[in-house]
């Protein structure tokens, strides 16, 4: 028996219903979304006889109306049924089928056919995991009245009418742009959730092409570890909406802004399909890159300047500018939002020579405790646009070819607004045989890090310092970052100690700290920092001490 199964919102009709919205793509409400353009599931080119009259036995859907002269066709087909997922997906208490699809694009001279295949890479396979959506709560069904029992009558005519929604993605029912929904429970360990997955299905070049995959995944659970971590960790939150002038999806997706644990956010501006960068409204009036700031910056000098917005960078602030460290060059040293688990500043210097092409250089960073990796690499084609930190720069060293400055930057990362946390750098800038050695050291820090079961620690810092005048040099009290628990429970993990050092400027090579004494006995301290970078700091006894 071969089920025709007509649904009447698939036929094309000029627009959507007045009181019906564009179609919208992504996660609007999830906790997590895995977007993926482009994703690998393709499919072939079905001829063999006796799988066409295989499939035709299965639910199909019709939708008419398309233009044959543009497209080849002028009717399309979905035949859809699900199947064993084989060694794919087995949770706990579920089980998922694999979703099977064949789509037949029809003219008045030839159809073709068009198979669905299953990905060849294991990781993807959930992609295509698939379950029967869930029903309606009793109280919903009854006041669905005759449509919930229309819709029990479509589903014995056609049982996928329970596993897959099939949508137009544009107001313009011409356009043969579809997408799939459906879903699939998962379950382990102290842990479950439910993964709502959504194909883009985009036909206009006369063939299917998956162009998009959404999965928004509502996970809960996880064990005194897993949750917490859950919690913390980066993830994805994708809006899209079709528009129609450009005839695809603009999308905003927010993450974290590097790091497995980031402190910061991020979001991308862009067009799903053709993956081109939309209009955003913070986008009007920034720089490119932080290379045509300097340019701009230069043209038309603007001495009030607090913060500009910067393509990917994102608000980005002029710290200092100096004409003597290479000839005929203006140098530019920026800072901007810094991506990774440790709240942190991105460090810019432009070289702009009066005829050529500027340069840019990051600015090679430490911490004064020894952390490995103070900034991460930020995530591609993101830019921290909602990050506002603000910064106080004060100099401490000008001699010609070498300039040294403080800058605090000031963060509302807090849970307290009236709070804000800070972070102090010191950076050197010197010119050495043509070039520009730059430097920094991250001093002083109120900040924490999540460094994963539940555990926020804070950074290590400075608890005391005191300058040299007019010099890039200092004595400072240096309290390490606070341990893990693990590294606490390690009987063989060298003690945490504060210490005193000297810190300078080594020549051609950066700031370096030579240690003077440590003490293993002492309390560790409660150390604040005010706006203008001065650090304070008062014994906190280890009894009292608790991770937040």
């Amino acid at each position: 028996m071969i089920l025709g199964v007509l649904s009447s919102f698939l036929l094309p009709k000029s627009s959507y219903p007045q009181d019906q919205r564009p179609a919208t793509f992504g996660c609007f409400d999830a906790p997590r979304t895995d977007l993926r353009q482009k994703p690998p599931l393709e499919f072939s080119v079905l001829e063999t006889p006796q799988a066409i009259k295989d499939w035709q036995q299965r639910p199909v859907i019709n939708s008419l109306g398309f233009n044959d002269s543009k497209y080849g066709w002028s009717q399309i087909r979905f035949y859809r049924w699900h199947v064993d997922a084989g060694h794919g997906f087995r949770g706990a208490a579920d089980y998922s089928d694999r979703l099977a699809l064949a789509i037949r694009l029809s003219s008045p001279k030839e159809d073709k056919w068009y198979e669905l295949q299953n990905p060849k890479e294991f990781q993807f396979e959930d992609l295509l995991y698939i379950q029967p959506l869930a029903k309606e709560s009793d109280s919903s069904a009854a006041e669905a009245g005759q449509e919930s029992e229309k819709q029990a009558q479509l589903q014995k005519l056609d049982e996928m009418s329970s596993w897959l929604k099939i949508e137009p993605a544009s107001p313009d029912a011409s356009l043969p742009v579809f997408i799939l929904r459906f879903s699939y429970h998962n379950s382990g360990a102290n842990a479950e959730g439910t993964i709502d997955t959504q194909l883009l299905l985009d036909l206009r070049s006369g063939k299917p092409e998956i162009a998009a995959s959404a999965q928004c995944i509502d996970w809960e659970g996880g064990g005194a570890c897993g949750a917490p971590d859950a919690t913390n960790a980066s993830r994805n939150e994708v809006k899209c909406e079709w528009d129609s002038t450009v005839a695809d999806f603009k999308c905003t997706m927010v993450s974290g802004f590097g790091g497995e644990f980031p402190l910061r956010s991020a979001q991308r501006d862009f067009y799903l399909i053709s993956d081109l960068p939309t209009p955003a409204e913070w986008r009007k009036g920034s720089a490119l890159d932080v290379a045509a700031l300097a340019v701009r910056l230069q043209k038309n000098p603007q001495p009030n300047l607090t913060k500009s917005m910067v393509s990917y960078a994102g608000p980005t602030t002029l710290v200092g500018q100096y004409a003597d460290l290479l000839p005929q060059n203006q140098a530019f040293l920026f800072a901007s939002p810094g991506a990774g688990n440790m709240l942190n500043s991105h460090l810019s210097l432009v070289s702009l020579p009066v005829d050529g092409k500027p340069s840019v250089q990051s600015v090679e960073k430490w911490d004064i405790g020894g952390a490995t990796k103070e900034e991460e690499d930020a995530p591609l084609a993101f830019t921290p646009v909602l990050e506002n930190d603000a910064y106080k720069i004060v100099s401490l060293e000008d001699r010609p070819g070498f300039h040294a400055v403080q800058i605090t930057m000031t963060s509302p990362k807090s849970n307290d607004s009236h709070n804000p946390i800070h972070v102090v750098y010191w950076i050197g800038m010197e010119s050495v045989g043509g070039r520009i050695v730059a430097n920094a050291v991250r001093l002083a820090s109120e900040a924490q890090a999540y460094y994963g079961c539940n555990q926020w620690l804070d950074d290590a810092s400075a608890y005391s310092l005191q300058r040299k005048p007019r010099l890039a040099e200092a004595t400072i009290g240096v309290q390490p970052r606070e341990r893990t628990m693990l590294e606490e429970s390690d009987s063989e993990a060298k003690p945490s100690c504060l210490w005193t050092g000297s810190l300078h400027w080594k020549p051609g090579a950066g700031f370096r700290v030579h240690k003077l004494t440590q003490d293993c006995n002492a309390d560790r301290r409660a150390i604040s920092i005010a706006d203008d970078g001065t650090i304070s700091s008062k014994s906190f006894p280890s009894a009292a001490r608790q991770p937040e």
